[in-house]
């Protein structure tokens, strides 16, 4: 998204207008600090005297298109319909604030004004107006100086709100004195002239958000309500799923409302580092400019890392006059921002048939194949259906790579879609792109049928819950399954032709990194891989769940309550998560009864039984093994009870001893020999 202001946002494009008022003030600026400097000359000794010879007579040449000054009723008429009378209004400025602003922009003007605030003040460090000349210009007696020094302190309006920024030169001190300089950045001149822009400062971690008419179409309910809600002076906490396309549906209402919207992304900022006042000032400041609204997007987490955002942020918010949206995540708790009125909001989550709508919306102009199934994609990639623009223009790259020419398939739009909802877990998980199906699954007729309904329950789950099921719950309206069983008994193949069914990927938690002894440790990590999961429209698998299960015990001592407590965590954000949860584990005895309910499935994965050993057997070869033809697989079914991962290692390890015989086939003895190996492994003896 480019930087730029969006166009319908501009609210003055009249750039020569705009230029002729700022120079028609700046000209009166001008003409009365000539006045006072003349003034000044004329009280000066011999010193100032000689100065005198070489001081102008004229203003620059851009100011001298104005030579006359116009009628001050004309000139406040100009001012008012200019972007200097929205800047005064917008900042609530007095006109002695206003003239100090233009005074401070002449050197952005002309740049001979450095040479000659330096000259006028008798020193080449001050090249720009100090306080006293200020006062000295613009408020004739003494006691108006002592009136509006305040005007010129830290926390006057002007320095406050990042119009102007006070420079002390070489004195190391803080203090505002009488050679204190003033300085207006040149954003305030590009501003007031009618050019728009992101200064570079912020373009880091902001960005001028664009309104989605379709979005809004789709939630129409949700956009009325935030209407009502972006009032002015007041924090609105928005809470719900991140990417949901929040910030874009604030674009949508702020723009009825004739307002910009600027979001704050704290999470792009770099490191661990401060964050220097300067920037947050400067954030406000650019808002204020466009009286719009300002979002600022992971809050809560960077205040936690960062304590003096809090302070720098409710110093701005008190005197800030436009609405601060924070966006916040479901389970997050309250963020307050300084002393402001706070309203917490909370949107509806898209169901399926929006999601679809707004796919149709558009994808109303764009050919399609016959196979473009919308509610597929709508179920399957509900987190980033907000970045439609993108993710279409992706699938196109896809088409033409495919095809020069035609329409969009399943799988051009299928792929853009994927890819754009992975998420980055680190080493929280690994992503598996599913290599095997239902038909490379080998399990009993019973628990091939359990999965076949647990597949039903996913893809139907939408259906359902409109039926009104979704009201009576109120939560718990996930879908999770529970795979207890030996190792190697096909869990994580389930797992994986589950996620192959439903064309995802599927997300591996390793639980070892995400439980830590620190207290709260655990419950941050789990939060992450929610969260991330809550975007991405994988399988969330956490493997060898016993490594939590485990702790959970009676309560003898803290870190046993503690320990609860963890997996309560994960329990709570299980069931509020929409996609599919899959845990696994070795041992069910762990669980207790109101553990065990909170799943929507638990399917029991048992050794195989004969006829299934003998399957795994006959489809355990690849096509390009040679086999001798003595080999019968009744006989290996019938030599041991060995799960799916013991046949895979035997088979593996008989190819090896044939090879390395130089034997042209695979053999029974190969085998037998493989088997006895895999048996000892466990204790076990072949029958």
């Amino acid at each position: 998204m480019s930087n730029l202001l969006p166009e319908f946002y501009a609210l003055d494009r009249h750039v020569e207008h705009n230029y002729v008022c700022l120079m028609a003030q700046l000209q009166r600026i001008d003409t009365q600090l000539q006045t006072r400097i003349r003034q000044l000359q004329q009280e000066s000794d011999s010193a100032q005297d000689e100065w005198a010879c070489n001081q102008k007579d004229t203003p620059p040449e851009e100011l001298q298109s104005r030579l006359a000054p116009p009628p001050p009723a004309l000139l406040d008429e100009e001012v008012a319909h200019g972007r200097l009378g929205q800047l005064v209004q917008r900042f609530g400025l007095t006109s002695l604030e206003r003239d100090v602003l233009l005074l401070a922009l002449l050197p952005h003007v002309n740049m001979s004004y450095l040479d000659w605030f330096a000259q006028a003040q008798g020193n080449s460090n001050m090249n720009h107006p100090t306080v006293q000349l200020v006062l000295d210009v613009l408020c004739p007696s003494r006691l108006e100086q002592v009136q509006h020094m305040a005007s010129l302190l830290p926390d006057g309006a002007l320095v406050r709100q990042g119009l102007l920024q006070l420079s002390h030169g070489s004195n190391n001190s803080s203090q505002v004195n009488s050679n204190t300089m003033i300085r207006a950045d040149k954003r305030i001149y590009h501003y007031l002239i009618g050019h728009d822009y992101l200064p570079i400062l912020l373009r880091q971690s902001c960005r001028w958000v664009t309104a989605s008419h379709h979005l809004a179409t789709t939630m129409a309910s949700s956009l009325a309500q935030l209407k009502k809600n972006l009032v002015p002076g007041a924090c609105l906490v928005l809470k719900g799923l991140p990417d949901s396309g929040r910030a874009v549906l604030v674009a949508a209402a702020a723009q009825v409302l004739g307002m910009p919207v600027l979001e704050w992304d704290l999470a792009k900022l770099m490191g661990n580092d401060r964050v220097p006042p300067s920037l947050v000032t400067a954030i406000f400041c650019e808002v204020q400019l466009y009286a719009g609204c300002l979002i600022l997007k992971h809050l809560p987490e960077q205040a936690e890392k960062r304590p003096e955002l809090s302070v720098l942020l409710s110093l701005q918010a008190d005197n800030y006059a436009q609405p601060v949206i924070i966006l916040q995540g479901l389970s997050s708790p309250m963020y307050w921002l300084g002393d402001i009125p706070h309203r917490v909001l909370q949107l509806p989550a898209r169901d399926l048939y929006q999601d679809r709508a707004l796919l149709a919306q558009c994808l109303a102009d764009i050919p399609l194949d016959d196979d473009v199934d919308l509610t597929s994609l709508a179920q399957r990639f509900p987190a980033v259906v907000s970045k439609i623009e993108p993710i279409l223009q992706e699938a196109e790259l896809y088409r033409r790579q495919r095809y020069p020419v035609g329409a969009l398939s399943q799988a051009d739009l299928h792929q853009a879609f994927r890819w754009r909802s992975q998420q980055n877990f680190g080493d929280l998980a690994l992503r598996i792109e599913p290599k095997r199906s239902f038909d490379d699954l080998i399990v009993s007729a019973a628990l091939q049928q359990h999965l076949a309904e647990l597949r039903a329950a996913i893809l139907h789950r939408e259906h359902v819950l409109a039926l009104g099921f979704g009201d009576k719950r109120h939560y718990g309206v996930g879908i999770s399954a529970l795979f207890y069983g030996a190792s190697g008994t096909g869990k994580t193949m389930a797992a994986e032709v589950l996620a192959d069914a439903l064309r995802v990927d599927l997300i591996k938690v390793d639980l070892s990194t995400a439980v830590n002894k620190y207290i709260g440790e655990t419950e941050k990590n789990l939060a992450r891989i929610f969260d991330m999961a809550a975007l991405d429209s994988g399988v969330l698998f956490f493997d060898e769940a016993d490594a939590l299960f485990g702790k959970r015990s009676e309560v003898k001592e803290a870190k046993d309550r503690h320990a609860n407590i963890e997996v309560a965590y994960l329990l709570q954000r299980m069931e509020a998560h929409t996609g599919l949860v899959i845990l696994s584990t070795n041992n069910r005895s762990h669980l207790d009864q109101a553990f065990s309910r909170r799943f929507t499935f638990i399917l029991k994965f048992d050794y195989p039984d004969h006829a299934t050993r003998v399957r795994l057997w006959q489809a355990i070869w690849p096509a390009q093994a040679s086999l001798d033809d003595n080999i019968n697989v009744e006989q290996l079914a019938s030599m041991a009870e060995l799960t799916g991962a013991n046949i895979s290692n035997i088979a593996l390890a008989a190819a090896w001893l044939a090879v390395s015989e130089g034997a042209p086939r695979i053999g029974m003895s190969h085998i037998q020999h493989a088997l006895k190996r895999e048996l000892a492994k466990t204790g076990q003896l072949a029958r």
